[in-house]
């Protein structure tokens, strides 16, 4: 049994063949490829808008004792051993 095709596959159809005729005889590398443009956002900026604002974490004490190290500019210990090293 064969059906008749509906009007939207007929325009499919007729779109399908004449890509495939304008890449008839031309290598891979002459047809240029289709891609995406764009990914789309999985969240709308709205709701991107809607979400609080993180708050930044806080410094931790390695920052601190790091800090004069590195604005002194001098390598090698800046503090004074612990007093019970020996």
């Amino acid at each position: 049994m064969y059906l008749a095709q509906t009007l939207e596959q007929r325009k499919r159809n007729a779109k399908f063949t004449k890509d495939q005729d304008a890449r008839r005889g031309k290598s891979e590398t002459e047809v240029k490829k289709r891609t995406k443009a764009t990914p789309k956002s999985p969240i709308s900026p709205f709701w991107l808008g809607k979400l609080p604002p993180l708050p930044a974490p806080a410094p931790g004490p390695l920052f601190f004792s790091y800090l004069p190290l590195v604005a002194s500019g001098k390598e090698g210990r800046t503090r004074k051993p612990f007093p019970y090293d020996g």
